[in-house]
C-alpha cells in the first residue's frame, strides 16, 4: 500500500493531464505604485528596478531552458550572465531575449510605443507568436516600436536620458511638451492637462532631481508661455483623496513672433 502511495504521488505531480504547467508554476508579482520606484532580487539573482505604476510577474523559480518574466509599464534589468538559459521579457507586442546585459524596456497600456535601451550587452527583440527576430540591439543603441503602424525604428543615444530614473533623475533632451507632461504625469503621480495643443510644439531640456512638482512647472513658466492651475483634491468616501489635477494653458495674450 505504501509503495503505491509513494507511486501514485510522483504520478499526480508529473502527470500535466492533473497538474498543467501552468498551475505547477508558481508565480510573484510586484507593483511599483505612481511616484515611486521599487528594487527587487529575481530568484537567479538578477537585479530589476520597477518605475512609476508598473509591474513584474515572475515565477518563484525558473526552470526550464529560459527565464521568463511578464513586464507592464518600466524596468531597468541588470542580468546575470547564463549562457545555457536566456532571460525573456514579455510585453504585450514582443519579446526581448538576453543572456546577460543591462537594459531599459518601457511598456506602458496607454502609450502609443514600446521602448527598448540598451546600457551593456545584446539585446533580441522577437515577434511574440513566432519567436521571429525582428530587431538586434548593441550597447548604446534604443528601439521604439509604434502599437498602431507596426514599425520598428532604431537609433544610437546616450543612455543616460533614459535608465537615470531609477537613481531618482529625471532627464528632459529636447522632449516635446507632450511627452513632457506624460512623464511628470508618472513622476509626481499627478494628473496633467495640456489644454492648448499649441504648446505641444515647444520642447524642453531640464534634468529633475529633487524639486518639487511646482517647482518645475514654475521652470517651465519661465522658458515657455505657459500658465497652469491647480485644483483642489477632493477627499473620497474610503478616505483617501483624489489626485492633484494640474491644467497647463498658454499665457494669455502671448502671440508667437
Amino acid at each position: 500500500l505504501i509503495p503505491f502511495f509513494l507511486v501514485s504521488l510522483w504520478y499526480f505531480a508529473h502527470d500535466d493531464r492533473i497538474f498543467p504547467e501552468d498551475v505547477k508554476t508558481i508565480y510573484s508579482e510586484v507593483y511599483s505604485t505612481y511616484g515611486s520606484k521599487t528594487k527587487l532580487e529575481l530568484p537567479d539573482g538578477s537585479t530589476v528596478w520597477l518605475n512609476d505604476g508598473s509591474t513584474l510577474k515572475f515565477p518563484q523559480k525558473f526552470s526550464g531552458k529560459t527565464r521568463t518574466v511578464y513586464l507592464t509599464g518600466e524596468a531597468y534589468f541588470d542580468i546575470l550572465k547564463k549562457p545555457d538559459k536566456s532571460f525573456i521579457v514579455k510585453t504585450s507586442e514582443f519579446n526581448i531575449r538576453v543572456f546577460g546585459t543591462t537594459f531599459d524596456v518601457m511598456a506602458y497600456p496607454e502609450d502609443n510605443t514600446i521602448e527598448t535601451t540598451v546600457e551593456t550587452g545584446k539585446v533580441i527583440l522577437e515577434k511574440s507568436a513566432a519567436n521571429i527576430k525582428i530587431a538586434e540591439l548593441e550597447p548604446n543603441q534604443r528601439a521604439v516600436f509604434y502599437k498602431k503602424t507596426g514599425k520598428l525604428y532604431t537609433n544610437t543615444v546616450n543612455t543616460e536620458k533614459y535608465t537615470s530614473w531609477r537613481e531618482g533623475k529625471l532627464i528632459l533632451r529636447d522632449d516635446p511638451m507632450n511627452n513632457v507632461v506624460r512623464k511628470l504625469k508618472r513622476w509626481y503621480n499627478v494628473d496633467i492637462e495640456l489644454l492648448d495643443q499649441e504648446l505641444a510644439d515647444y520642447t524642453y531640456s531640464a534634468t529633475i532631481i529633487d524639486e518639487t512638482l511646482f517647482q518645475v512647472l514654475d521652470y517651465l513658466k519661465i522658458i515657455t508661455p505657459i500658465e497652469y492651475t491647480c485644483s483642489k483634491r477632493e477627499k473620497m468616501p474610503d478616505g483617501t483623496l483624489t489626485k492633484q489635477k494640474i491644467e497647463i494653458t498658454i499665457r494669455p495674450g502671448f502671440q508667437e513672433k
